[in-house]
C-alpha cells in the first residue's frame, strides 16, 4: 500500500515546487531527515497525484512536472482530470491522457456522469457505456486505467451502482475509486469489501471526517477505513485530501499531522 495525496489539497499554491517542498518537509517530519549513515531507503515515501484544474492545465506543464517529480525521485500515481464520462469529447479525452501519460501517472481520475445513480435514466445511462467504451480504447492506447471518482452526484454514488456499471462496461481499463462521505461506516465497510478488486485509489481527509459529522462525530471514522484497507493488504495508494480552502498560514504544519497520522494508521510508521 502506498501513502500520498492530491494536489487538489494545495489549488491555492499555483507553483509546482512549492508543493514539492512541501512534501519533503512532510516525508522528514514523518520518517527523520536523512543522513549519510541512514540514507539506503527510498528518496521519497509519498506518491501524488496531480490534477488538472491547478497544476496540469498544459502538455507544457506535464512536461515540467514529469520532469521536477523525476528529479526529486517522486512517483505520480495518478492524474486527477475533472473530465465527465458522457461528455463524448474524444479530442478532450486524448487532452487528457496524453497529459497524464508525460507526468507518468499511471491511471486517470474521471467523473462518472452528472447525476446520482437514482436520478439517472436508461438513455442517459447507455451514453455513459457509450463514452465509457471509447475512453478505454484510447486511454489503454496510453498504457493508462481509467479510475471513476466515488462521489454525490454522480452514478458512483452508489455500491451497487458502479458495480453494475463495471459489469455492463466489462473492460479491464475501467476502475473505481473509493472516498466515504463519512457518515455510514457499515455502508463504506461493505462498499470497500464488494469493490475491493476494481479499487484504483483511496481518497482519505480528516478534515471532511469532522466537517461532514460536525457538530457530533465518530473520531476514529477515517481510521477504521484505513485499518480495513491494511488488514485486506491493499495495493494502491490511499491520497490524503482537503476538500475545502486551507490558508497558506499553517498549511505546513497541519499537512505534516495528518500524513503523518495517515502513515501510522496504515502500519507504515510503527
Amino acid at each position: 500500500m502506498q501513502i500520498g495525496f492530491t494536489s487538489s489539497t494545495f489549488n491555492q499554491i499555483k507553483q509546482p515546487e512549492a508543493i514539492i517542498s512541501i512534501l519533503n518537509n512532510a516525508e522528514e517530519y514523518c520518517f527523520g531527515k536523512k543522513t549519510p549513515d541512514n540514507n539506503s531507503g527510498p528518496s521519497h515515501q509519498f506518491v501524488i497525484e496531480w490534477n488538472e484544474k491547478a497544476h496540469v492545465k498544459t502538455l507544457n506543464d506535464a512536461q515540467s512536472i514529469m520532469l521536477l517529480c523525476c528529479k526529486n525521485n517522486i512517483e505520480v500515481c495518478s492524474f486527477g482530470s475533472y473530465y465527465r464520462v458522457g461528455s463524448k469529447d474524444s479530442r478532450h479525452w486524448h487532452n487528457v491522457c496524453e497529459k497524464a501519460s508525460v507526468t507518468g501517472a499511471k491511471s486517470v481520475r474521471v467523473w462518472l456522469g452528472k447525476c446520482d445513480s437514482q436520478k439517472t435514466d436508461k438513455d442517459t445511462y447507455n451514453e455513459l457505456l457509450e463514452d465509457a467504451e471509447n475512453m478505454c480504447v484510447i486511454a489503454d492506447d496510453y498504457g493508462l486505467k481509467i479510475s471513476a471518482e466515488c462521489h454525490r452526484n454522480t452514478f458512483n454514488n452508489d455500491t451497487d451502482a458502479i458495480l453494475r456499471f463495471m459489469s455492463d462496461l466489462d473492460n479491464s481499463v475501467f476502475y473505481t475509486y473509493f472516498q466515504s462521505i463519512y457518515k455510514d461506516i457499515d455502508t463504506d465497510l461493505d462498499r470497500i469489501e464488494r469493490t475491493f478488486d476494481k479499487t484504483a485509489n483511496v481518497h482519505i481527509s480528516f478534515a471532511e471526517s469532522r466537517r461532514e459529522q460536525f457538530p457530533k462525530f465518530k473520531r476514529d471514522y477515517a481510521d477504521i477505513l484505513i485499518e480495513k484497507y491494511k488488514n485486506m493488504d491493499f495495493s494502491g495508494a490511499l491520497l490524503l485530501e482537503y476538500s475545502y480552502f486551507y490558508s497558506l498560514f499553517g498549511i505546513q504544519r497541519s499537512f505534516n499531522k495528518d500524513m503523518k497520522n495517515l502513515c501510522i494508521k496504515a502500519g507504515i510508521i510503527k
